[in-house]
């Protein structure tokens, strides 16, 4: 999995956003800060499914939607989880999550996770992201993302009232995790 999230980086640096998969300990602090209630998780960035992994693991009765743009990741992912009837990959962006879920007939989720480089994307689609997923999440459900740096911090906390950071060193490179929502 290593070369092929290589592979895709050096041919999409935009929006793979990093050279090396997500360790285990990012992984696990990902998943420990959404809320253990969480029906509907939303998935931004899967990649090749590190992430999902982890919250299938730590929230086995949530419905998991996870939403990948690159083709490549998305076959992956779904021929991972093919047998896994509460996980679903979608190919589509990430700024579509409202029309994503309507056609699935799902409303809003109680978590959105995100793997998404936020300091490599275009800031209108960043901010594109970030509106809907605030819009969508609303004032009880939560958002997690994570990040290198915390260089857009200021543009999380437009949308978002609260923002705890946590490190991860365990990780190529550390990581900020950052739990944010609007209680």
């Amino acid at each position: 999995m290593s070369l092929k999230f290589l592979g895709q980086f050096l041919r999409h640096p935009r929006s793979t956003g990093a050279v090396w998969p997500s360790s285990p300990a990012l992984a696990a602090a990902m998943a420990a800060a959404v809320p253990a209630e969480a029906l509907l998780i939303v998935e931004y960035g899967p990649g090749t499914g590190v992430f999902t992994a982890a919250l299938r693991r730590a929230h086995p009765q949530a419905r998991l939607v996870a939403i990948e743009y690159n083709p490549a990741f998305h076959a992956a992912l779904a021929a991972r989880f093919a047998g896994d009837p509460l996980t679903e990959p979608v190919l589509g962006s990430a700024a579509d999550v409202a029309a994503i879920l309507a056609a699935r007939g799902l409303s809003a989720p109680e978590a959105i996770v995100s793997g998404l480089p936020f300091t490599s994307l275009p800031a209108a689609l960043g901010e594109t992201i970030l509106a809907e997923t605030a819009r969508l999440l609303g004032a009880e459900g939560r958002f997690v993302l994570f990040q290198y740096s915390r260089a857009r911090i200021g543009l999380i906390s437009r949308h978002f009232a609260r923002i705890e950071a946590r490190r991860v060193w365990a990780n190529l490179p550390p990581a900020w995790v950052l739990g944010c929502d609007n209680r």
